[in-house]
């Protein structure tokens, strides 16, 4: 037992599940970086005018959707329960944006995005780095014959040597196991402080048992009604944001002379924040019943998807020769399948967890 404890995480599922998480790190930490600057930049550019005040609304719904969109995965991989809220109220005009700079869930979530974007995407680079290279050292030598490794004047060029990278290798990818269970704690940790005001229970993994979530206050119909039609009225002001401000663009564009249309560069992230907006809508809306995992599940495939229209647009509007996109979307469908995969099996062990409906 004491000799095999330290291969424990390389046998247990929840270890890749915090990978996933983690590993997520990369594409978000792009529409991080991509949302951020453009709100803060059309924020100050739009500061002394009354436009301010529908884009602050517009960025700050982006910023709550984000964050509700990483808890929608922290609650399906890492099992920590958090809903943070998308809109801050706020009454008429000038109200609404009083409201987004006094609250403090919005600045607790950018604080987030941000720390996930930054050190997130550090620790998940620093990962997969680890594992590509554990990987390589094992499987060293089935292919030493085609590599020149040399250190100093020893070549490992026979099999004998090719086996000495083996167990640094064993070494690298367990290490690797325990580092993804740390890393995950520190990103829950973060899900636990900021994107919640009151604490977050990790669901309690029993052998045999379905998962323990935290329980939910009940809510009666007439509660749920009023809560879609406010995220309606979200969803319809994010869209008239954006299409405010495109249009304001679009007119400076043609008061400067109609060259290069640039507004497209606009457009284009501004467009990709409101379909991840209306898609999570959308999900939460329509499979409102289902299993936390699967609207997990439909999040990720929807933002990914989302991801793949953007980079194809993108893709057209610039060079239109060789498709690179591609090599995206191929490392996105990476830990979709595996979280595919995860959510599945996890319904098949659980079915009756799968099935269960929310109290009337």
């Amino acid at each position: 037992m004491f000799l095999t404890l330290p291969f424990r995480p390389l046998f247990q599922a929840r270890t890749y599940r915090d990978l996933l998480f983690v590993a997520a790190a990369i594409p978000i930490a792009a529409v991080v970086l991509a949302v951020v600057l453009t709100g803060w930049i059309a924020v100050a550019v739009l500061a002394i005018t009354p436009l301010v005040v529908p884009v602050l609304v517009g960025y700050r719904g982006a910023i709550g959707l984000l964050a509700r969109a990483d808890a929608g995965l922290s609650r399906s991989l890492v099992e920590v329960t958090a809903e943070p809220p998308i809109s801050s109220g706020g009454q008429w005009f000038w109200g609404r944006a009083k409201a987004v700079l006094v609250d403090e869930s919005f600045w607790r979530q950018q604080t987030y995005l941000v720390l996930r974007m930054g050190v997130g995407f550090a620790l998940a680079v620093a990962q997969l780095s680890l594992i590509a290279l554990g990987a390589w050292w094992i499987t060293y030598p089935a292919w030493y014959r085609w590599a020149e490794m040399n250190l100093g004047s020893w070549h490992f060029d026979t099999f004998g040597r090719s086996l000495l990278f083996v167990l640094p290798g064993l070494v690298a990818l367990v290490a690797a196991g325990w580092c993804t269970r740390l890393f995950a704690g520190v990103s829950a940790w973060q899900v636990r402080s900021l994107l919640t005001g009151r604490p977050a229970v990790r669901s309690s993994a029993v052998p045999g048992k379905p998962c323990i979530r935290a329980s939910k206050p009940r809510m009666d119909a007439r509660t749920s009604a009023t809560q879609r039609r406010a995220h309606r009225r979200v969803l319809a002001f994010h869209a008239g944001a954006v299409l405010a401000l495109v249009l304001s663009q679009v007119v400076v564009w043609h008061s400067a002379g109609a060259g290069y249309f640039w507004p497209e560069w606009v457009m284009l992230p501004l467009g990709l924040i409101l379909a991840i907006h209306a898609w999570v809508e959308f999900v939460d809306e329509a499979f409102g019943k289902a299993s936390a995992a699967a609207r997990g599940l439909a999040i990720h495939a929807g933002i990914v998807a989302a991801l793949g229209v953007f980079l194809t647009l993108l893709w057209a509007v610039t060079s239109q020769g060789y498709y690179w996109p591609g090599w995206v979307l191929f490392g996105l469908a990476i830990p979709l399948g595996i979280h595919a995969v995860i959510v599945l099996a996890g319904r098949r062990r659980h079915p009756e967890a799968s099935t269960a409906r929310a109290p009337a």
